[in-house]
Protein backbone atom coordinates (compact mmCIF):
# COMPACT_ATOMS: atom_id res chain seq x y z
CA UNK A 1 0.00 0.00 0.00
CA UNK A 2 1.52 3.52 -0.73
CA UNK A 3 1.10 6.49 0.37
CA UNK A 4 -1.27 7.68 -2.34
CA UNK A 5 -3.74 4.95 -1.34
CA UNK A 6 -3.53 5.91 2.14
CA UNK A 7 -4.38 9.49 1.79
CA UNK A 8 -7.60 8.43 -0.71
CA UNK A 9 -9.05 7.49 2.79
CA UNK A 10 -9.04 10.95 4.37
CA UNK A 11 -10.42 14.20 2.95
CA UNK A 12 -9.36 15.92 0.90
CA UNK A 13 -8.71 19.21 3.28
CA UNK A 14 -7.12 16.68 6.14
CA UNK A 15 -3.89 17.11 5.25
CA UNK A 16 -3.52 20.70 4.66
CA UNK A 17 -6.42 23.45 5.17
CA UNK A 18 -5.40 27.08 3.27
CA UNK A 19 -6.96 29.53 6.06
CA UNK A 20 -9.27 32.34 4.42
CA UNK A 21 -9.52 33.97 7.65
CA UNK A 22 -7.44 37.05 8.41
CA UNK A 23 -6.37 35.85 11.69
CA UNK A 24 -2.89 37.32 13.22
CA UNK A 25 -0.21 35.17 11.65
CA UNK A 26 -2.12 33.68 9.05
CA UNK A 27 -0.80 33.96 5.12
CA UNK A 28 -3.41 36.26 4.33
CA UNK A 29 -3.53 38.81 7.07
CA UNK A 30 0.59 38.77 6.24
CA UNK A 31 -0.09 38.94 2.60
CA UNK A 32 -2.45 41.92 2.97
CA UNK A 33 0.16 43.32 5.50
CA UNK A 34 3.06 43.17 3.15
CA UNK A 35 0.42 44.78 0.31
CA UNK A 36 -0.20 47.89 2.39
CA UNK A 37 3.71 48.70 2.97
CA UNK A 38 6.29 48.62 0.73
CA UNK A 39 8.31 45.88 1.67
CA UNK A 40 10.96 43.76 -0.29
CA UNK A 41 11.24 40.44 0.45
CA UNK A 42 15.05 39.29 -0.25
CA UNK A 43 16.35 35.67 0.36
CA UNK A 44 18.84 34.42 2.42
CA UNK A 45 21.57 34.74 -0.71
CA UNK A 46 20.83 38.30 -0.68
CA UNK A 47 20.96 39.20 2.49
CA UNK A 48 24.39 37.47 2.82
CA UNK A 49 26.23 38.86 -0.31
CA UNK A 50 24.94 42.41 1.46
CA UNK A 51 26.99 41.68 3.92
CA UNK A 52 30.99 43.18 4.24
CA UNK A 53 33.83 40.90 2.93
CA UNK A 54 35.70 41.33 6.39
CA UNK A 55 34.53 38.98 9.07
CA UNK A 56 36.29 39.55 12.20
CA UNK A 57 38.62 36.61 13.20
CA UNK A 58 37.52 34.56 16.16
CA UNK A 59 39.39 35.34 19.75
CA UNK A 60 39.84 31.78 20.00
CA UNK A 61 43.93 31.26 19.84
CA UNK A 62 44.92 27.69 17.86
CA UNK A 63 46.81 25.30 20.23
CA UNK A 64 50.76 25.88 20.09
CA UNK A 65 51.62 23.16 18.88
CA UNK A 66 49.14 23.77 15.74
CA UNK A 67 51.52 26.96 15.58
CA UNK A 68 54.42 24.35 15.36
CA UNK A 69 53.04 22.08 12.95
CA UNK A 70 52.24 24.79 11.10
CA UNK A 71 56.21 26.43 11.28
CA UNK A 72 57.12 22.63 10.43
CA UNK A 73 54.97 23.10 7.10
CA UNK A 74 56.84 25.87 6.14
CA UNK A 75 60.36 24.89 6.63
CA UNK A 76 59.61 21.49 4.95
CA UNK A 77 58.34 22.78 1.37
CA UNK A 78 61.95 23.42 0.28
CA UNK A 79 62.56 20.34 0.95
CA UNK A 80 62.50 17.24 -1.59
CA UNK A 81 59.56 15.24 0.31
CA UNK A 82 57.56 18.10 1.90
CA UNK A 83 54.94 17.13 3.95
CA UNK A 84 51.82 16.15 2.17
CA UNK A 85 48.68 17.62 2.73
CA UNK A 86 47.40 14.70 3.76
CA UNK A 87 49.55 14.19 6.47
CA UNK A 88 49.45 17.85 7.62
CA UNK A 89 45.68 17.98 7.65
CA UNK A 90 45.17 14.69 9.64
CA UNK A 91 47.92 16.43 12.47
CA UNK A 92 46.50 19.76 12.49
CA UNK A 93 43.00 17.61 12.99
CA UNK A 94 44.11 15.33 15.98
CA UNK A 95 46.22 18.82 17.58
CA UNK A 96 43.13 20.76 17.55
CA UNK A 97 41.04 17.71 18.66
CA UNK A 98 43.54 17.26 22.13
CA UNK A 99 41.29 18.66 24.77
CA UNK A 100 44.53 20.18 26.88
CA UNK A 101 42.94 20.90 29.77
CA UNK A 102 40.55 18.38 30.60
CA UNK A 103 43.54 15.39 30.05
CA UNK A 104 45.63 17.56 32.46
CA UNK A 105 48.95 18.42 31.84
CA UNK A 106 49.66 16.29 28.46
CA UNK A 107 53.54 17.40 27.62
CA UNK A 108 53.90 19.09 24.33
CA UNK A 109 54.09 17.29 21.25
CA UNK A 110 57.63 16.50 19.07
CA UNK A 111 56.93 17.12 15.34
CA UNK A 112 59.03 15.22 13.36
CA UNK A 113 58.51 14.94 9.29
CA UNK A 114 60.05 11.18 7.91
CA UNK A 115 61.26 11.04 4.55
CA UNK A 116 58.13 10.48 2.55
CA UNK A 117 56.11 13.45 3.30
CA UNK A 118 54.72 11.94 6.50
CA UNK A 119 54.80 13.16 9.59
CA UNK A 120 55.62 11.68 13.28
CA UNK A 121 54.06 13.40 16.40
CA UNK A 122 55.06 11.87 20.13
CA UNK A 123 54.69 12.52 23.89
CA UNK A 124 57.55 12.01 25.88
CA UNK A 125 56.93 11.84 30.18
CA UNK A 126 59.70 10.30 32.09
CA UNK A 127 60.33 6.53 30.39
CA UNK A 128 57.08 6.62 28.59
CA UNK A 129 55.97 7.73 25.24
CA UNK A 130 53.42 7.80 22.95
CA UNK A 131 53.76 8.25 19.22
CA UNK A 132 51.67 8.73 16.56
CA UNK A 133 52.95 7.77 12.45
CA UNK A 134 51.03 9.74 9.98
CA UNK A 135 52.16 7.95 6.42
CA UNK A 136 51.78 10.47 3.57
CA UNK A 137 49.16 9.10 1.58
CA UNK A 138 45.72 7.64 2.54
CA UNK A 139 47.33 4.31 1.11
CA UNK A 140 49.03 3.50 4.03
CA UNK A 141 47.91 3.03 7.46
CA UNK A 142 48.37 6.04 10.13
CA UNK A 143 49.09 4.00 13.66
CA UNK A 144 49.20 4.84 17.15
CA UNK A 145 52.48 3.33 19.22
CA UNK A 146 53.00 3.25 22.54
CA UNK A 147 55.64 1.61 25.55
CA UNK A 148 56.23 2.62 29.15
CA UNK A 149 53.67 0.74 31.08
CA UNK A 150 53.33 -2.97 30.25
CA UNK A 151 54.24 -4.37 26.72
CA UNK A 152 54.60 -1.79 24.15
CA UNK A 153 51.82 -1.54 21.71
CA UNK A 154 50.19 -0.57 18.71
CA UNK A 155 46.86 0.40 18.04
CA UNK A 156 44.84 1.46 15.12
CA UNK A 157 44.56 5.51 14.38
CA UNK A 158 41.80 7.66 15.73
CA UNK A 159 41.51 11.29 17.14
CA UNK A 160 39.90 9.38 20.29
CA UNK A 161 42.49 6.49 20.58
CA UNK A 162 45.07 9.09 20.83
CA UNK A 163 43.10 11.33 23.28
CA UNK A 164 42.80 7.26 25.22
CA UNK A 165 46.22 6.03 25.05
CA UNK A 166 47.58 9.79 26.25
CA UNK A 167 45.27 9.56 29.44
CA UNK A 168 46.08 5.59 29.86
CA UNK A 169 50.04 5.74 29.10
CA UNK A 170 51.13 9.68 30.04
CA UNK A 171 48.90 10.50 32.44
CA UNK A 172 48.41 7.22 34.66
CA UNK A 173 50.35 7.33 38.35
Amino acid sequence: MNLQQVSQNFPPDFFYRESTDDAIGSRHEIARRLGEINTRIRTLAELQMAQPNIVPAASAQEPVSVAELRRLRDEERETDTPLTDYAFNTARDLLIYIPPRILGPVPRPLLAPDTAGGLRIEWFKDDRNVRVVIPPRTDRRTFVYHRGLGEPAMKAFSNGAVVETLRDILLAP
